[in-house]
């Protein structure tokens, strides 16, 4: 008897037992590395679709960017103008101001601000007490020294002389002169 053969090796199958299906891609029968695959993912068609997707992304955001960063430079321009004005304002009062830091001259400019704003209110009641002054010189008042009179033609009551001086935000005159009384 004939000694048995062992059974013909499967050609497609490797000394393991694995298939051919079964081992890696490559040529030399070695598995990838990682840097392999990712290599070989950016050469592949989706690699490149990817790639030009990134691309197409980054070169959107850098536009963006570059758009905030221009907005922003015109803002601190603007800014910077008004510092140098604020600047140039504190110098006329004082030119120490030059060489005192940026902060400092704001909070002092604001100060001054302050002080401005309440005498701009003082000024403007100042500016309606003269108009109304002018008003009432122009229409039956008569100044004398350091007041205005009005003479109302008619019998009054006191009663009645009270209230046109309530309409009239004014004082009914109590005669204290001689003087007062040449002037009615």
């Amino acid at each position: 008897m004939a000694p048995k053969k062992a059974p013909a090796a499967d050609k497609n199958k490797d000394a393991k037992g694995k298939s051919d299906d079964a081992k890696p891609a490559d040529d030399k029968g070695e598995k990838k590395t990682l840097f392999q695959k990712i290599k070989d993912f950016w050469a592949s068609p989706m690699g490149i679709y990817v790639a030009i997707v990134f691309t197409i992304i980054l070169v959107v955001m850098a536009i963006g960017s570059a758009l905030v960063c221009l907005n922003e430079a015109s803002r601190t321009a603007d800014l910077r103008y008004a510092m140098e004005l604020v600047k140039k304002f504190m110098m006329t009062k004082d030119p120490s101001y030059e060489t005192r830091d940026d902060i400092e001259t704001i909070f002092d400019a604001d100060q001054i601000a302050g002080e401005l704003a309440a005498l701009a209110l003082l000024l403007n009641d100042l500016e309606n007490e003269i108009a109304g002054i002018r008003y009432r010189l122009n229409h039956d008042w008569m100044a004398n020294k350091d007041a205005i009179y009005l003479f109302v033609s008619g019998a009054n009551t006191w009663h009645n002389a009270v209230k046109v001086c309530e309409k009239e935000k004014a004082k009914l005159v109590h005669i204290e002169s001689e003087h007062e009384e040449i002037l009615g």
